[in-house]
């Protein structure tokens, strides 16, 4: 859908009308920047062969995205039945989608625009209004974020989009004819005579009579859902957020991560590059089938592979095992390869170009390509690391509960939040900065269970039961800050615990507290303690602590001493700081020894993510 008319780089800021009704987003299937077209192409004009060729970010209230909110929101609340249904407009896109023009100019210095909404996980854009409608309004509807339910033609399985605007729109039908109208200047009977007919030898039927008659499709009717299939008031359980706390897995999509490369790359006087750092663009499972040649027998097992972006690498996709990946904050940089970065200068063209060809595209596995060397992918590295660690400064609320805001807890509670590096879900179970110590000095807190066998010197945590955003009065103004709520716990030493070689024992056996159930009745349970422990709780039954989010460290790794990429006697002997790094990463040291330190507002994190990579830069 091609802009007409006018500049296609020029904003022009519109206006809602005075009775404008808005239809917000609680569900989201974006997965961010990840799936935004690549930032060297959204960072400024860029030109190729001398032509502009460069995606343009537009305001929510830019004109051209206001007529797709428009049309969008009025059609859905048709489709909903509400009166009015003319005076909606949706309030914003989901999470993580953006909407961009893509500008292109021709030899002779045309312009061209063309606008795109990108974002989501199932494809790579939306091209027009009509093709987000459905898609809008499956994520408006959907208490399961199957699928299945959505009719756009990209998840409904429509080859065609007049397919999509004929059951859902109801759009006139489209109509074909089974032979095509002659040429002009031609009759009918000379049309026929240039068309000879042959039959097989072996056929005795007569020629059959050509079909002209029209084939008129009948419309599928879609819209309005039954009633009874419209989810209940104030369900809230994302299909994202239920799958991430079931599964348990230590990284989740949108998250930054370290991969082990194939190979590492190494300086001229011996010093490695072992990680790269990465975006989290999906999760996926594989069968892997082994073979017992004893046995003469086969045997299958799944194996859990993370798709990542790595940062800095124009746009190539790298498939992990996930037991090849690292938490980004489970990594210490080292004084040898921090000095050695140091030293090798900055290309001449770094400040225009912010990517390098690192990894083979024709193999998905991380292979690195012919010919690279530490100097030549040293600055990039580099930036890419400084890009991750100043993401680790924002934090950005997730899908919002549409839920009234009682007297003893105001504000506006969300379903997550980003925080840094990390996505923390509502019935995490996260570390916390504080010790036990600390919290039970606090004069409202002193009647919590008392610091028992060393627990003041370990992990706290909490279970989060509510992640909620309250405006309050500081000294710079009225800001939004957020709050966590939920019951406090502690790790004491578990006398029945043994050791088993890679192996984790679960919380049935390590007598964990027992698993929680959210407001909707689905069942999470804790994730595994820290080897050689066990939760206790530190609040009494029905207790909870509502606490600033500074307060939080960030997310709990219960795995991360079995992770086959880490040495971990060699850096408990070595390297006594990044040790206690790991170690407060899996619960057995104090939070705050590695902790995140978000301390500004961003309410989209795709802007988190260009504010990170340009401050990077100027680094």
């Amino acid at each position: 859908m091609p802009a007409k008319g006018g500049n296609p780089e020029e904003i022009i800021r519109v206006s809602l009308p005075p009775n404008a009704k808005l239809l917000s987003f609680s569900n989201s299937d974006g997965l961010g920047p990840i799936r935004w077209p690549p930032l060297f192409q959204r960072s400024g004009p860029v030109r190729v062969d001398g032509r502009l060729n460069y995606f343009l970010p537009l305001p929510i209230d830019d004109k051209t995205p206001l007529s797709w909110r428009s049309r969008i929101g009025s059609k859905i609340a048709e489709m909903m039945g509400k009166p009015d249904a003319d005076s909606y407009h949706l309030a914003g896109w989901p999470e993580g989608y953006e909407f961009f023009m893509h500008v292109t100019s021709r030899p002779d210095g045309t312009k061209r625009g063309d606008p795109y909404l990108y974002g989501s996980r199932h494809t790579h854009k939306f091209r027009s209004a009509n093709e987000f409608l459905p898609h809008a309004y499956w994520l408006l509807t959907t208490s399961t974020m199957n699928k299945s339910e959505c009719q756009c033609r990209y998840c409904g399985g429509h080859k065609l989009q007049s397919d999509v605007n004929q059951a859902v729109l109801g759009a006139p039908p489209r109509i074909t004819t089974q032979s095509k109208p002659p040429k002009s200047g031609s009759s009918p009977e000379k049309a026929m005579k240039a068309r000879p007919t042959t039959f097989p030898s072996n056929s005795s039927s007569a020629p059959t009579r050509p079909r002209n008659s029209t084939r008129i499709k009948e419309p599928r009717v879609v819209f309005p859902l039954d009633k009874r299939k419209e989810p209940p008031m104030n369900l809230y359980s994302s299909r994202t957020r239920f799958t991430n706390l079931h599964e348990g897995n230590d990284f989740r999509d949108g998250e930054i991560v370290l991969i082990l490369l194939p190979d590492p790359i190494i300086s001229d006087d011996g010093v490695p590059i072992k990680f790269w750092p990465s975006w989290v663009a999906d999760v996926e499972y594989r069968k892997i089938v082994e073979r017992d040649i004893v046995a003469a027998s086969f045997s299958t097992k799944e194996e859990l592979y993370l798709v990542t972006k790595p940062l800095c690498t124009e746009g190539t996709v790298v498939k992990v095992p996930a037991s090849l990946v690292l938490p980004f904050r489970a990594w210490v940089i080292s004084k040898e390869l921090q000095d050695r970065l140091v030293r090798v200068p900055l290309p001449p063209n770094f400040a225009d170009t912010v990517t390098i060809p690192v990894f083979d595209p024709n193999d998905c596995l991380g292979k690195l390509l012919p010919g690279i060397t530490f100097d030549l992918v040293a600055p990039y590295f580099a930036l890419a690391v400084q890009t991750a660690s100043h993401m680790d400064i924002y934090w950005s609320p997730m899908l919002r509960i549409d839920t009234p805001s009682s007297s003893r807890y105001p504000g506006t509670n969300y379903q997550g939040l980003w925080y840094g590096i990390e996505r923390i879900w509502l019935h995490d179970l996260v570390r916390l900065k504080i010790s036990h110590a600390d919290l039970l000095s606090h004069e409202r807190l002193s009647d919590l269970h008392t610091v028992m066998e060393g627990s003041e010197t370990r992990t706290l945590f909490m279970r989060i039961h509510q992640i909620t955003v309250v405006e309050t009065i500081t000294q710079e103004g009225l800001i939004p800050v957020c709050q966590i709520r939920g019951p406090i716990f502690c790790t004491i030493p578990d006398s029945k615990y043994e050791y088993k070689q890679g192996n984790l024992m679960s919380p049935q056996e390590s007598q964990a507290y027992g698993s929680l159930h959210d407001a909707d009745g689905n069942i999470f349970p804790l994730p595994h303690p820290p080897p050689g422990f066990q939760f206790i709780p530190v609040t009494f039954d029905d207790q909870e602590v509502t606490l600033q989010v500074a307060l939080l460290a960030g997310r709990y790794y219960p795995k991360l001493f079995f992770t086959q990429c880490l040495d971990m006697a060699a850096i408990r002997h070595n390297y006594p700081l990044w040790w206690k790094v790991i170690a407060s990463i899996n619960g057995v040291m104090l939070g705050h020894f590695a902790c995140a330190d978000p301390r500004f507002l961003r309410w989209k994190r795709s802007e988190a993510a260009g504010l990170s990579l340009r401050k990077a830069s100027e680094d």
